[in-house]
């Protein structure tokens, strides 16, 4: 099947329009789109060429995030989540409830790295069980810093030496 480019160079009204006058797309399976964008064309037309603009964009980033990616970079994904059940919440929103309740309920100002241990600390007690990421089975958790995002994440197969493998034959 022939492929074409042409979606860098013209824009999707242009495509369809061409397959309406070569016999492509009977007029009757036309898109819905199409008589609307005809009648009411955009001011600028919408190509791959177009130079973006130069718009800064700012950086959407609540607390809540930064807590949940910390919590999937120390104790790694909990397994299959359904997310149509929207009755059992997962393991990662209660770690973050119990988080914002800690830090509500808390008369004392209690740093971040603070607030990510009690919260799974009391998970572990409510009898969650919470493994690290790296597999060991220690209760105290590391100290994290959810200001700054982890660089690096833990891969164990990052430290294989093919050259010790080759020996053992």
């Amino acid at each position: 099947m022939a492929q074409s480019r042409l979606q860098k160079f013209a824009s999707i009204f242009n495509r369809v329009e061409g397959f309406l006058r070569s016999g492509g797309i009977k007029p009757d399976d036309k898109p819905i789109w199409f008589d609307v964008y005809k009648r009411f064309p955009p001011v600028v037309e919408p190509i791959y060429l177009r130079p973006l603009p130069d718009i800064n964009v700012k950086p959407i980033f609540y607390h809540e995030d930064k807590i949940r990616a910390e919590f999937y970079r120390v104790f790694g994904s909990p397994g299959v989540i359904d997310l149509m059940d929207s009755s059992n919440p997962t393991i990662c929103d209660l770690f973050i409830e119990k988080y914002v309740e800690i830090a509500k309920s808390s008369q004392m100002d209690i740093d971040d790295v603070t607030l990510f241990n009690l919260a799974a600390n009391r998970l572990r007690e409510s009898g969650i069980k919470l493994r690290k990421y790296e597999g060991s089975n220690n209760i105290d958790l590391p100290d994290v810093n959810i200001d700054k995002p982890a660089m690096k994440s833990h891969n164990p197969k990052q430290n294989i030496d093919i050259a010790s493998l080759m020996d053992n034959e």
